[in-house]
């Protein structure tokens, strides 16, 4: 991943191995006749939906941020320069780009999620430690009001808000100046974006809520 500034600041980027984790077959649940029924567990006799499944590593880091101007954001927030944002394209092989907002910028990032499910819907996913190498790049003299992703085949931009229709706002408004930016009429971008966006969610159990706005790169290169 990587990140990006319009003040003296870093852009970061993730590398990281893709892998899968196989879990094991459990063990057959118990008949009821086995045991007398104060000693049945009701663990061990549920049934087990997800014996010997591959699920992908995805690899992702959860908090990924500058930091801001003047107030101190907690750790756990999605906000306008990243944050906590659960977002699954924050991952190897994609570009995050931040905005800077101090000098030295100051990123941070934190947990590791080796998957997750759109919108993280227990709160948490498979959580784990982890090591990483970041590069930085700095773009001066670029303003950035909201979080971009650039991946080998889509734009994309983050918005984090409350009510989530304020998040997908923002994240469609985030893309829709990205593409102006890249040559596109901002109504025919806006258009655009309503026959062939993409739009979903990272988290919906956070302080705010993170919605993520895509369009296919071939598109994008069609109109410039």
């Amino acid at each position: 991943m990587a990140c990006v500034a319009d003040a003296p600041g870093p852009s970061a980027t993730l590398f990281a191995p893709v892998a899968t984790l196989l879990l094991p077959k459990a063990a057959p649940p118990l008949a009821a006749e086995a045991a007398e029924p104060s000693a049945i567990d009701p663990v061990a006799t549920a049934p087990v939906p997800m014996a010997m499944e591959l699920i992908p590593v995805l690899w992702l880091f959860r908090p990924m941020a500058t930091a801001p101007d003047l107030e101190a954001i907690s750790a756990l927030t999605p906000y306008d320069q990243g944050g906590n944002m659960d977002v699954p394209d924050t991952k190897p092989g994609n570009t995050l780009y931040l905005p800077v907002r101090v000098p030295g910028a100051y990123f941070f990032t934190g947990d590791c999620h080796a998957g997750q499910g759109d919108g993280e819907l227990c709160g948490v996913a498979l959580e784990i430690t982890a090591k990483a190498m970041l590069t930085f790049d700095l773009i001066k003299q670029k303003r950035l009001d909201w979080p971009r992703i650039e991946s080998p085949d889509a734009y994309m931009a983050v918005g984090s808000a409350r009510p989530m229709e304020d998040a997908a706002r923002i994240a469609y408004a985030e893309l829709i100046t990205w593409m102006v930016e890249m040559g596109w009429d901002r109504w025919e971008a806006y258009q655009a974006l309503t026959q062939i966006g993409g739009l979903y969610v990272g988290n919906m159990v956070d302080t705010t809520y993170s919605l993520v706005a895509s369009i296919a790169k071939e598109y994008v290169r069609h109109n410039s």
